[in-house]
């Protein structure tokens, strides 16, 4: 065993001269880096405490991702590792209730063991924490040998929990299940990845158990998606009337949320058509409309809600080079705001200026046209919570800051 103090001794030569002969190498897994204990070496020529051995892992993988460029992942998860990290496989599987087959993923069970069923894939006893915490900030999966068809039985029960948390699932197969199976991984999928792509850089904000039996469960993200997932055995009535049933999910959100993450580098701004009706006010509202969402300036829309309940301050932080939100401030005016005269048809370029929402970082796509950075309208209401529809008999957008955000399916 090489004592950690001599990792980068050994390590950053070996991968320069590795990467030097494989230049399409862009990952790397570093197994058991951030879930083993850390480790003391009492050689006298080179003692180590258990701080210099983290040192010396964290040195690893921040010159994988700041010199040699690469998506690093590693096993389980340590908040200490996180800053370094990109995914980690295991987070999802509670390591105390995996299957002692977990070592031989190509082992396909029918029957999960007893500790597996009533505790890994029991959602009554599971609560995301890690997720509450770092799911802005890597990508969580399922330990290899626990991973989504591990259990043909629980696949849906996996697949329900994947949605619940945002993240993706992980499939271990060969040739002959892969082809005999080939349409259930497709199922899997499709039902889960939009879910994970559309919450992938937002933090997830809220956990609940909407039933007495701890069996309906309900996630929300910083970006608006939520998502409902029902474990139990019967149908659970949703807010508008609906029965979801058993063994199922609903999102919302997730369509607006993919229109950010697949949001084009470029696209045709054109000043929007419609009227802007604020609490049944018609305003003067300077927006642009690029590839069929309407995009406004922060401080525009600040300056039109200033004498609203859903009023918000814009400051601008130089130290952090951050803009800063502040909800329930009043605005204070700067000059310029309003100018619909300056509209001009343009090319919006995508940006991701930083901003701070009551201390909380939120993922916002913009564009900037001429110069003028502007965030998609239904993002900043899911932010600060107001209603916004369309009323395409009147052609016009309507914002009514009494009702709240309705998220779409």
């Amino acid at each position: 065993m090489l004592c950690e103090s001599k990792y980068a001794k050994y390590y950053f030569p070996w991968t320069t001269a590795e990467l030097k002969q494989f230049p399409f190498v862009k990952a790397r897994f570093s197994d058991v880096l951030s879930c083993t204990s850390l480790n003391e070496c009492f050689n006298t020529s080179h003692p180590t405490t258990r701080t210099m051995s983290l040192n010396a892992r964290l040195q690893i993988l921040k010159t994988n991702q700041e010199t040699f460029h690469m998506v690093t992942g590693s096993e389980n998860g340590n908040a200490a590792f996180v800053p370094y990290l990109a995914y980690n496989e295991g987070m999802m599987s509670i390591g105390a209730f995996r299957d002692h087959s977990g070592d031989y993923p190509e082992r396909i069970m029918m029957t999960p063991e007893p500790q597996v069923e009533k505790y890994q894939l029991n959602a009554k006893y599971r609560i995301p924490l890690w997720e509450l915490v770092f799911h802005d900030c890597m990508v969580s999966y399922w330990y290899w040998g626990d991973n989504s068809n591990k259990y043909p039985t629980q696949w849906d029960r996996r697949d329900q929990l994947n949605a619940l948390y945002g993240t993706p699932p992980m499939f271990y197969f060969d040739g002959p299940f892969w082809d005999k199976n080939k349409a259930r991984f497709q199922q899997s999928y499709q039902k889960i990845t939009p879910i994970a792509r559309a919450t992938g850089y937002s933090e997830m904000t809220d956990f609940q158990y909407l039933s007495s039996d701890r069996m309906v469960q309900f996630t929300a993200f910083s970006n608006g998606v939520r998502v409902i997932a029902n474990f139990g055995p019967s149908g659970y009535k949703l807010a508008d009337g609906a029965i979801l049933s058993p063994g199922s999910i609903v999102s919302y959100g997730v369509k607006d949320a993919l229109a950010g993450v697949n949001a084009p580098a470029t696209g045709a701004a054109t000043p929007t058509a419609s009227q802007i009706r604020i609490d049944g006010k018609a305003t003067a509202f300077p927006a642009y409309n690029i590839n069929g969402y309407n995009y406004v300036k922060l401080r525009d829309l600040a300056y039109s809600l200033q004498d609203t309940q859903k009023g918000y301050s814009v400051v601008w932080n130089p130290e952090k080079n951050t803009v800063e939100v502040h909800t329930n401030a009043r605005y204070t005016p700067i000059g310029g705001e309003m100018g619909r005269s300056s509209l001009q048809a343009g090319v919006g370029r995508l940006t991701a200026p930083p901003i701070l929402c009551d201390g909380i970082t939120v993922q916002l796509p913009a564009y900037s046209i001429l110069q003028s950075n502007y965030v998609r309208l239904r993002d900043m209401a899911s932010l600060l919570d107001f209603s916004v529809t369309y009323d395409a008999k009147e052609n016009r957008i309507v914002i009514d800051t009494s009702n709240s955000y309705e998220v779409q399916r």
